[in-house]
């Protein structure tokens, strides 16, 4: 599963976590405040369905079968 945050960088989008260290900290030194805003509430979304996601397989016992 990826993140779904794709970054404009150079004509071409990426996605943010197939970006290097040092993609990531350049395109961050052009955000405005509200894109950055944006940018950390879908990585908080992305991140709370992923837990909540991995909690529910736990419960059904299924969990297992998607990390092997």
């Amino acid at each position: 599963m990826n993140s779904g945050i794709y970054i404009r960088v150079d004509k071409k989008n990426m996605l943010l976590e197939q970006m290097t260290e040092e993609q990531r900290t350049e395109w961050l030194k052009t955000l405005s405040t509200e894109g950055l805003i944006r940018t950390v509430n879908i990585l908080a979304n992305v991140l709370q369905y992923i837990e909540t996601e991995t909690d529910r397989l736990d419960l059904e016992g299924d969990y297992d079968d998607y990390t092997e």
